[in-house]
């Protein structure tokens, strides 16, 4: 994600807030303190108002789609094409959906087969409500040397978001560390980021961009590669007619279509490679807001990105950049929306 101002992040303009918010407002004295303290804060009044506990809602309600995309969504998530993604995502994730034995994957290993569930399987539909996706399908895997590894299970047929929960999540009971992973998973099982789990980079996205230009709107976009989304070029079409063949789903496309066309830059390819690169990131990004959201920790959810090195969504390394999601952290969305899961 694109770094925020740094010049919004200055300690000494955070001490000035923070003096002036210490008794009005408690909840965000306690955040510009965490932050603080992630800058390299050492004095102890602020460290020690740092690691006051945070409140935690017993349970977590719904951000309805509209708070979604408004506030939870990054700045750079494109509204165009985040559009046509939510309606092309949950028809060709099926298109890599497969039977739990061609992920390694058992019916032993589903959390219901098992005498004692891990914590982390309570929290899963919990985190679930909030981010407004079913709760998914979890294998326990402990002897996987990995954290949550998301899964495209295909069930009688039907396509199933899953988790295979591997031994790094496994050591982490407590709570909003819990959370922070579940949200930062379960936002790519919303429609729109649906696909995100089946590409290897931009090109994918801007293959089926093409592909379904194709299509419903030939000549105006050129032929898509060989290989769009994992299929050759002929079996992709196949199954887009397929799923066009219903006219309100066709004409919900041609209309995502024409607002990607006109959204971008004037004399700009609408599935030009840089915006479903900016896309993307922006993708992981909306991911780490969501976690933090429903996790409410600074400190666990940094705890588990500090142990990244890449961020998720991309076919490439990024730097690791913070200070948008300290910004966020410090919003008055984040205090809205904080408030909306609490109820």
């Amino acid at each position: 994600p694109a770094c925020a101002d740094p010049a919004s992040l200055e300690p000494p303009a955070l001490r000035e807030e923070l003096q002036r918010c210490e008794e009005t407002d408690p909840s965000r004295a306690g955040r510009i303190a965490r932050v603080l303290v992630r800058l390299g804060e050492e004095d102890p009044a602020v460290r020690a108002l740092a690691v006051a506990p945070v409140d935690q809602p017993p349970q977590l309600n719904r951000i309805e789609d509209a708070a979604w995309m408004a506030q939870v969504a990054a700045p750079g998530l494109e509204r165009s094409l985040t559009g046509l993604m939510a309606l092309l995502g949950p028809e060709v994730i099926t298109w890599h959906a497969h039977p739990a034995p061609s992920y390694g994957l058992s019916r032993r290993e589903r959390v219901e087969s098992l005498p004692v569930p891990p914590p982390l399987a309570g929290e899963a539909p919990e985190v679930a409500v909030a981010v407004g996706v079913p709760a998914p399908v979890l294998f326990i895997t402990p002897d996987r040397d990995a954290r949550l590894v998301h899964i495209n299970l295909a069930v009688t047929g039907r396509y199933h978001a899953a988790l295979a929960v591997g031994k790094q999540a496994l050591a982490f009971e407590d709570e909003p560390t819990m959370r922070f992973m579940l949200g930062r998973k379960l936002t790519f099982m919303r429609a729109e980021h649906l696909v995100c789990t089946a590409v290897d980079g931009p090109e994918d996205l801007r293959a089926l961009h093409l592909a379904v230009a194709h299509i419903l709107d030939p000549g105006t976009l050129p032929e898509p590669p060989a290989v769009v989304a994992g299929l050759n070029r002929v079996d992709a079409y196949a199954r887009l007619r397929q799923t066009f063949n219903q006219a309100h789903r066709a004409g919900a496309a041609r209309t995502a279509l024409r607002a990607a066309a006109d959204s971008a830059a004037e004399g700009e390819d609408p599935a030009l490679l840089a915006r479903w690169e900016r896309w993307l990131i922006a993708s992981a990004e909306t991911s780490f807001r969501c976690g933090l959201l429903v996790s409410g920790d600074l400190g666990a959810a940094l705890g588990i990105l500090d142990l990244d090195s890449l961020i998720p969504g991309t076919d490439h390394g990024h730097d690791q950049c913070y200070p948008a999601l300290y910004e966020f952290y410090l919003s008055e969305d984040y205090e809205a929306l904080r408030q909306i899961l609490a109820g």
